[in-house]
């Protein structure tokens, strides 16, 4: 092989994903960490984000994936 290339999984060191509202921003929103899966957990993520965003109230179904 010539130019081998591997793309890395965007993996969390706990394997989390971070479903957040950055500590630093209020407008900022981040979904990243889902690693193979995030095709799989777009849609619910993307769904649970919106309400957040939308409400600013936070789904509890987030509450594992807050920024630590």
């Amino acid at each position: 092989m010539r130019d081998p290339w591997v793309g890395g999984r965007p993996f969390l060191a706990d394997g989390l994903p971070v479903i957040d509202r950055t500590p630093v921003h209020d407008n900022v929103f981040v979904a990243t960490g889902h690693g193979m899966l995030g095709v799989t957990l777009g849609p619910a993520t993307g769904k649970a984000l919106a309400e957040y965003y939308l409400t600013g109230r936070r789904p509890n179904v987030l509450d594992p994936f807050r920024f630590r």
